[in-house]
């Protein structure tokens, strides 16, 4: 838990998809998007998403254990854990969102836990999802996801920018579904 003043402050939970970009040093490139973002801002756990899937090399375990050293040696967290999530089709938005909702459904919510998403990493399609998560309200309603987008350092200043679309039509879309269903149940 973090104090500031008089105020206390939740604990920041980093959430994020493990992806090819995510192998910097053990490919010779410079850090990549999870390990930037732990080094732009304080987060006190973070949960690594990773897929079995083999790309090429390295594969997703053998940067999974990169992640968790080099995020344990420089000590850019307190806690670092792992979620295998058994997808199928890492491209396919319908079995990463049901994945993803199953899967973030089951976190403790409350005032005391603020929890991150960082969209850098992963497909196209996960990061899509992470969007979809956040803005339809299906991650909480009362304790909203935040999202963030690592600024890679090769287009200016490093950082982490706030991802906040503020679109209501998700939701308008379920509320929509929910009176109907009601009005057919009357």
């Amino acid at each position: 838990i973090i104090f500031a003043g008089n105020d206390m402050l939740s604990k920041r939970i980093l959430l994020s998809f493990v992806g090819s970009n995510d192998a910097g040093k053990l490919q010779g490139h410079p850090d990549g998007a999870i390990i930037t973002a732990l080094m732009n801002e304080k987060f006190d756990e973070i949960i690594l998403l990773w897929n079995e899937s083999k790309v090429g090399s390295p594969s997703y375990f053998e940067i999974l254990s990169y992640l968790r050293k080099e995020i344990s040696k420089r000590k850019l967290a307190n806690k670092v854990s792992d979620i295998l999530l058994a997808l199928t089709d890492v491209t396919d938005h319908n079995d990463i969102y049901n994945k993803l909702k199953k899967l973030t459904g089951a976190l403790p919510k409350n005032k005391n836990i603020r929890y991150t998403a960082a969209i850098s990493s992963g497909t196209p399609s996960m990061q899509v999802c992470w969007i979809l998560l956040a803005e339809s309200g299906d991650f909480s309603e009362e304790f909203p996801l935040r999202l963030i987008k690592v600024k890679d350092p090769k287009f200016g200043k490093a950082g982490n920018v706030v991802v906040k679309l503020d679109t209501s039509l998700p939701k308008i879309l379920r509320l929509k579904d929910e009176l109907e269903s009601i009005k057919k149940d009357l």
